[in-house]
C-alpha cells in the first residue's frame, strides 16, 4: 500500500460533525502524546448510513456482493507460496542468473531444459520466443513459461533479483496484439516474501517495532490476498496496488522483524484478517467497507478517531491543490472508461461534494454534478484514484497537484477546482505506518500497536 473487501448507512448530523472536528482540532495542535492514546470508543454492531448534504440526491445504489475475508485458520497451517504480479502487461523480458536458467512448461523438471543467462522472452500468438546467451533462439508453443535459476536462489528480472523463479503468463494466445503482451509473476515462498515488502513500505531508519508490526498486517494481507484473488494466476501486485515488493534485497531489520513474527496473524472469528494499512490517515480513520468494492465490513476495519500521532508525516495535512476543471474531468471520465464505471461518460464538471461521510466523519463518498443535471458518485478511493488517473494521452500528473488522499474538501469555481484541507496519504484503512512509528518510538510494541489499529482482532501464530 505501501501497500490492496453489507451493511446499511447513517451520517451524522452537522451540529455534532463541527462539534467533533472541532474537538479533533484542538487535540491535534500538540506534539504526539507521551503514552499511547486513550482506547477508543468500540465500534457500533454496524457503520451508519451514508448521509447526502445535497438537499435533493438521489439515494446512493448499494450493490450487496460477496465480499471475501482471509482463509480460515485452520487451513493455513504450512507456509504457502505466493505469486507476486512484478511486471504486468509487457512485451519482453530479460533473466539473468549467473549458474544458468532452468525453462520449462510446468513444474516437473523432467520436462524443463537449462540455458545459458542471459535469456531473453517475447511472445506471438501462441508461442514464446526465446534467445539464450550462448546465440541459441527457438520458438517453444506452451501455454506458460516457468524460469528458475538453475543454480542459487534469486532470479534477475530486468536486472532486479528475485527469490526463487517466475511464471510468465500471456495474455492470449490468439494471435491477437495481446498475444505479445504478458505478465510476469515471482513464485516465492510467504516469509521470503515479506522482507521485501518492508523494505520497500518502510524507511531503513525506522524502529523495530514498527518493522514487526507490518510484518503481521503485511504477512496477513498478503494471506487475505491469496482468498481475494482465488481463480487468478496471481495473488497479488507487486506494487502499490497490492503491497510495494523489492525482491530480493532487504533490510536487515525487515528480515529479522520476518523472522521474530513468522507465522504470526491477525484474525477475526477464526479468520484471517484483511489487515489493510497506509501510510497516514491524517488523524482519521476509514472503513474498509467504503474504500475498496470488494472490503468485507469487520469492526477492526472500521474507520476511528486517531489521535496526533502522525504529525511527522508531511502529507499529514496538505493543500490546498488547484487544478483546471477540463484536465480534472478528462482524468475522471478517462479513469471511468477504463474501469467500467459510469463515470466515463462524464462530458463536464459543475460541482462535486462530500455526500457521504463515514461515522467519524471521514469522506466515504462523492458526487460529481455535470452542467445538464446528471450525477455520478464515487467512493473515495475510486473518487482519488479517477481524479490522479495518467492513463492514455492524459499525461503524468505533477507530484505537486497529486491526490495524496480523499480525506479532503473540493471547491469548483469558475475554470478551477480547488482540493482543501487534505488530511493524510493513502486510504486510511487499518494501519498507519507514520502512526505506528510514533507509537514504537513512545516505547509501544507490536502488540499494542496492532491492537490499537485493529481493535478487537486477535493474534495466531499459523505454522
Amino acid at each position: 500500500m505501501t501497500a490492496r473487501s453489507h451493511f446499511a448507512r447513517l451520517g451524522l448530523h452537522t451540529a455534532f460533525l463541527a462539534a467533533l472536528l472541532t474537538a479533533l482540532l484542538a487535540s491535534l495542535t500538540g506534539c504526539p502524546p507521551a503514552a499511547a492514546p486513550p482506547s477508543p470508543p468500540r465500534p457500533t454492531a454496524a457503520p451508519p448510513r451514508l448521509p447526502s448534504p445535497s438537499p435533493n440526491p438521489p439515494p446512493p445504489t448499494v450493490v450487496e456482493v460477496e465480499r471475501p475475508v482471509g482463509p480460515p485458520v485452520q487451513q493455513v497451517r504450512v507456509e504457502p507460496i505466493v505469486r507476486v504480479r512484478i511486471h504486468p502487461n509487457v512485451a519482453s523480458v530479460t533473466l539473468h542468473s549467473p549458474g544458468g536458467i532452468r525453462l520449462g512448461p510446468d513444474a516437473d523438471p523432467a520436462h524443463a531444459r537449462v540455458f545459458p543467462s542471459p535469456v531473453s522472452v517475447t511472445h506471438s500468438g501462441n508461442a514464446f520466443r526465446i534467445a539464450c546467451g550462448d546465440g541459441t533462439a527457438f520458438a517453444w508453443e506452451i501455454p506458460l513459461l516457468l524460469a528458475d535459476p538453475d543454480r542459487g536462489e534469486s532470479l534477475a528480472v530486468e536486472g532486479v533479483a528475485y527469490p526463487h523463479g517466475v511464471t510468465i503468463h500471456p495474455l492470449a494466445a490468439d494471435g491477437s496484439p495481446q498475444s505479445q503482451r504478458f505478465d510476469v509473476i515471482n513464485r516465492v515462498p510467504l516469509e521470503t516474501y515479506l522482507p521485501g515488502v518492508l523494505t520497500r513500505e518502510l524507511y531503513k531508519s525506522w524502529h523495530a517495532m514498527t518493522y514487526q508490526s507490518l510484518a503481521v498486517a503485511a504477512r496477513s494481507y498478503a494471506l487475505y490476498s491469496t482468498v481475494r484473488n482465488a481463480g487468478k494466476y496471481f495473488d497479488i501486485e507487486g506494487s502499490t496496488a497490492g503491497q510495494a515488493y523489492s525482491g530480493s534485497h532487504a533490510y536487515p531489520q525487515a528480515t529479522a522483524a520476518v523472522q521474530q513474527t513468522r507465522g504470526l496473524v491477525l484474525t477475526w472469528q477464526g479468520y484471517v484478517l484483511p489487515a489493510y494499512y497506509s501510510a497516514a490517515s491524517g488523524g482519521i480513520g476509514q472503513d474498509a467497507f467504503y474504500a475498496f468494492p470488494d472490503a468485507p465490513d469487520l469492526p477492526p476495519l472500521r474507520g476511528r478517531v486517531q489521535g496526533g500521532w502522525e504529525q511527522a508525516c508531511k502529507h499529514y495535512r496538505w493543500g490546498p491543490i488547484v487544478r483546471q476543471r477540463v484536465e480534472v474531468a478528462r482524468r475522471i471520465a478517462y479513469w471511468g472508461r477504463i474501469n467500467r464505471n459510469p463515470v466515463g461518460d462524464l462530458r463536464d464538471v459543475k460541482e462535486i461534494f462530500v455526500s457521504g461521510r463515514n461515522s467519524v466523519g471521514r469522506p466515504a463518498q462523492f458526487t460529481i454534478v455535470e452542467s445538464s443535471g446528471r450525477r455520478f458518485v464515487l467512493g473515495p478511493e475510486q473518487f482519488r484514484f479517477a481524479c490522479n488517473e495518467e492513463g492514455g494521452t492524459l499525461g503524468d500528473l505533477p507530484d505537486a497537484l497529486t491526490l495524496r488522499s480523499s480525506h479532503v474538501t473540493v471547491h469548483v469555481a469558475g475554470s478551477s477546482v480547488t482540493f482543501a484541507t487534505g488530511q493524510g496519504y493513502g486510504h486510511g484503512v487499518g494501519l498507519s505506518q507514520f502512526g505506528a512509528e510514533a507509537m514504537a518510538l513512545q516505547g509501544q510494541d507490536y502488540t499494542a500497536i496492532l491492537a490499537f489499529y485493529y481493535p478487537g482482532a486477535t493474534f495466531e501464530r499459523l505454522y
